[in-house]
């Protein structure tokens, strides 16, 4: 009986078996919570190959972006984004160029010596019968000059007129910029003794959208650069020196995550990645409201910031006053860049608030439109008008390319934020319509009279 109970009686579990099973059980747990963070990404970015929203990856964008153009549309001034930005006398800002030397990345965009940032063809020497296409405009500009590069260039050379000849793309675009800074940077680097064989401008959103939703409010002229009085205030005070101390703290912090994260093995690991995306999200939020404090701090009444008075009653008669003063510029931009020996394309940039300018989904409509937006309210009331008047200039001979509706017939998600800029894939689109119609202009017209100007100036320039 004493063995039977023996044999009858639990044995006990041996150690290496129990942490054994110890090990499988958190194994199955972490794979488990693997599954379901990998599960939550895809709903929540709308993507399951994690290797393409890294956060480093995103986090290197974003600062590509942020160094020269709004990176959403709560980014409120130039002046709020440190050191990267300067005054300039003549075009309000640009970028300075000391950041080359602090940049640590050996593909980083690099910065011109006149505070424009230089594509890949302008650090090759420039060929002979070399044409050169320089675009001009705010933040979308900006975006199409890296991003629908190519793009752009392979519909231009299609172009007889260009058969044989190296086509160079000169960005001359800044984050921000708004009429006259295209007319006046046209005209400062003319003075410089660039010259160009084409002048793209790509504007029409920044013209209206900025001043209805920043200067209108703050008693700024509309004309003056973007949140001017934000720029060269009273920064000084101490409410202003604490908001903006408490913002660059903010955006400090929400890069250093982005980072963190974008390290090995955690930019790999879904469940990281998930982490990262709710931490973000917040410190998002947390910018958003520094920001907002910056804007409502106090900042100087006087002239300076301000520029000249202003009438603000009446929204359909201030939108107005803004589509006059884009279809004046326009014009100046033409008689200068025709005087240059250039040929002139004025593009209504494309914009989610357009009514019926793109189909969307679910989630590239919660991410791009956000109800009642100021910039939304500014497209709606002032687009109509903006093209109505882009047929009256090209009645008077201004190439007007209207964009509107570049993106009417495509399903696929390309607008990133619920200001105005698309991805990657929306910059290349662009790029090529743009690249097409002008191609178009140019077989109907023949041999442009520009063209044949340039020539005869680069020739006599060669001549000894």
């Amino acid at each position: 009986m004493a063995a039977l109970r023996r044999f009858l009686a639990p044995q006990p579990t041996p150690a290496w078996r129990r942490l054994a099973g110890r090990a499988a059980l958190a194994f199955g747990g972490l794979l488990l919570a693997e599954i379901v963070a990998w599960a939550a990404g895809a709903i929540l970015l709308g993507r399951v190959d994690w290797r393409v929203a890294t956060a480093g990856e995103r986090e290197l964008a974003g600062r590509a972006v942020e160094a020269a153009a709004p990176a959403s549309s709560t980014d409120p001034t130039p002046a709020l984004r440190g050191s990267e930005i300067v005054l300039h006398p003549y075009l309000g800002y640009v970028t300075d160029p000391a950041i080359n030397r602090r940049s640590e990345r050996r593909d980083a965009l690099r910065v011109r010596n006149d505070g424009f940032f230089a594509t890949q063809d302008e650090l090759l020497p420039r060929s002979p019968g070399q044409v050169d296409v320089a675009i001009f405009g705010g933040s979308v500009a900006f975006l199409l000059c890296f991003e629908g590069h190519d793009a752009l260039l392979r519909a231009l050379a299609r172009a007889p007129q260009f058969a044989g000849r190296r086509l160079a793309l000169h960005c001359r675009a800044l984050g921000g910029f708004k009429q006259p800074q295209p007319l006046l940077a046209l005209a400062y680097l003319a003075t410089l003794g660039e010259r160009y064989d084409l002048v793209i401008e790509i504007d029409g959103f920044n013209e209206l959208a900025l001043p209805w939703a920043e200067n209108r409010a703050r008693g700024v002229n509309p004309f003056y650069p973007r949140s001017w009085d934000a720029t060269v205030g009273d920064i000084a005070s101490p409410a202003r020196q604490s908001a903006l101390a408490a913002l660059v703290a903010e955006r400090h912090r929400r890069r250093a995550i982005a980072h963190a994260f974008s390290l090995a093995p955690l930019r790999r690991d879904p469940l990281s990645q998930l982490l990262w995306l709710v931490l973000d999200r917040r410190s998002a939020a947390r910018v958003g409201k520094a920001q907002q404090r910056v804007l409502t701090a106090p900042a100087s009444p006087g002239f300076l910031a301000r520029g000249p008075a202003f009438p603000t009653a009446g929204r359909r008669r201030y939108l107005a006053a803004l589509t006059r003063h884009w279809v004046r510029c326009s014009r100046e931009m033409k008689v200068l860049a025709n005087a240059l020996g250039a040929r002139y394309y004025q593009v209504l940039q494309p914009n989610q608030y357009v009514a019926g300018s793109k189909p969307m989904g679910e989630e590239e409509r919660r991410r791009a439109v956000l109800p009642g937006h100021p910039y939304g309210v500014a497209v709606a009331l002032g687009y109509p008008g903006l093209a109505s008047a882009g047929q009256e200039l090209a009645g008077e001979g201004v190439r007007f390319l209207d964009a509107r509706f570049v993106f009417q017939r495509v399903s696929e998600p390309l607008y990133v934020d619920d200001c105005c800029h698309f991805n990657a894939r929306g910059s290349e689109r662009f790029g090529k319509w743009i690249g097409e119609r002008i191609v178009a202009d140019l077989a109907a017209q023949g041999e442009p009279a520009e063209f044949r100007a340039a020539a005869m100036r680069r020739a006599r320039t060669a001549a000894p």
